[in-house]
């Protein structure tokens, strides 16, 4: 008897060990299910849920710039998750020419906001001895030097030169 009852208090304190350890892994299960959770939803990124992977999105904006020759940039090895939020968006352009002070446009479905760009991020940086003048009208040419790009070498060499300038001129010459 006294045997009997030995050995079922030890399937029980066994039965209560694995209980405990049952307890502990759902306890861990749970705090991490938490953690991932919380996380998700503080990041910024959204996922479709049909999709296994999970792939960036981001805001559908429009841009335009007005009044002027330009042209959008990307990043040579750009980061795919750059503008992966549906909070902001990031896009980088080069004013080439303006008939007068640019302004930027987005839209985002029916919502429309429009801005001027700041003159001192028009104008350019005084690279030469020449007056201070509005560069709005100048036209700026491009020549590629590289005639091939091999993926051994990848770079491009490019000749940018301004023209519509009168550089014989003096103080007071207007840009042609």
């Amino acid at each position: 008897m006294m045997e009997t009852c030995l050995n079922q208090r030890a399937a029980l304190r066994e039965k209560m060990r694995s209980q405990r350890r049952i307890w502990m892994i759902l306890q861990i299960v749970f705090s991490t299910i938490t953690a991932v959770s919380t996380q998700d939803l503080s990041s910024k990124e959204m996922t479709d849920g049909r999709s296994p992977v999970p792939f960036p999105v981001f805001l559908p904006v429009s841009y335009e710039v007005q009044d002027a020759d330009y042209l959008f940039l990307k990043e040579a090895g750009q980061d795919f998750m750059r503008n992966s939020s549906m909070q902001s968006h990031t896009q980088p352009f080069v004013i080439l020419r303006a008939s007068r002070q640019p302004a930027v446009s987005a839209s985002y479905g029916a919502m429309y906001t429009e801005r001027l760009v700041p003159l001192d991020l028009v104008q350019s940086v005084q690279l030469f001895n020449a007056p201070d003048v509005f560069t709005f009208n100048w036209k700026i040419q491009a020549f590629v030097l590289t005639p091939r790009v091999f993926s051994s070498k990848p770079k491009v060499r490019v000749l940018f030169y301004v023209a519509g300038r009168d550089w014989s001129k003096g103080e007071g010459a207007e840009d042609e």
